[in-house]
């Protein structure tokens, strides 16, 4: 599983990190960032020592925290990298890419990031996760058992349709909001308007006043899909979990969706 692993330039899941540091015990390769990238996460200082982040060898490169006082799941962490972009715009370079801190490690250089936009025709690539599930979020103070429908009921068709038409199968692999790289611009614009979201009414009724980024960022995916892409067949990232190592067959083992690679790049051939 660790050489399998290893094709990937980040990876993602406490499940996977661990087997990379701690199975076989094996020193992680170097990588080397382009200079033209900026690697941000953004933690407390409650977990500012447990950073599973800490351990990626960088020959080139590094990562840029940014510690706050108390992180507020999961509105901390969209507000202050706006903050950030914001007030470092004009020393930031062109591209940026988010790491959760506690569950993602880099294996690979990464040396020309617009690889991976261009790939997928967007302006931010996520990360993918291998099926449209839940968070587990608790809904917002005062409203009803419903509040999520418009997402994980019309939000979730109406993205197997999107899919459907950019890659011709209805995948519902989504956006995982732990692991994005884009477009400085691009990021910010995003990050303010999916900040204003968070901050709004919920009784505006979803996805205003949701308090789960992962949430928020996929109603705003639907919106702006031509922009806003999900690394479908993991060419720059892997999301993984205990069932990667024990289901080789299943949505969740490392080739699954790449099965279905060959027919994007046909059809981005003939374009």
């Amino acid at each position: 599983m660790r050489d399998k692993l290893l094709e990937f330039p980040v990876i993602h899941g406490r499940a996977i990190c661990s087997h990379i540091l701690y199975d076989d015990l094996i020193p992680l390769p170097e990588v080397s960032i382009s200079d033209d990238l900026h690697i941000i996460t953004v933690v407390d200082k409650m977990g500012k020592n447990s950073k599973i982040i800490d351990k990626i060898n960088f020959k080139k490169g590094k990562i840029n925290y940014i510690i706050i006082d108390e992180y507020k799941q999961w509105i901390s962490k969209i507000e202050e990298l706006k903050n950030y972009i914001e007030s470092n715009y004009y020393t930031l370079p062109k591209y940026i890419l988010y790491l959760d801190a506690f569950d993602t490690l880099i294996l690979k250089d990464i040396l020309n990031p617009q690889e991976y936009l261009d790939y997928y025709k967007c302006k931010v690539l996520f990360n993918a996760e291998p099926a449209y599930h839940h968070t587990g979020f608790p809904l917002p103070e005062g409203t009803g058992n419903n509040y999520y429908d418009m997402l994980y009921y019309d939000g979730k068709d109406k993205y197997k349709e999107l899919n459907k038409d950019k890659y011709g199968y209805e995948f519902d692999n989504s956006l995982n909001a732990g692991v994005f790289i884009g477009e400085k611009d691009y990021i910010l614009s995003l990050l303010e308007e999916t900040y204003s979201i968070m901050k709004d009414n919920p009784n505006k009724e979803f996805p205003y006043g949701c308090q789960d980024d992962q949430c928020v960022l996929r109603h705003v995916n639907n919106k702006y899909y031509k922009d806003i892409s999900t690394d479908i067949f993991n060419i720059f990232a892997f999301w993984g979990c205990p069932e990667t190592f024990n289901q080789p067959d299943s949505i969740y083992s490392v080739n699954y969706f790449k099965k279905y690679k060959h027919e994007y790049d046909n059809r981005m051939a003939s374009l």
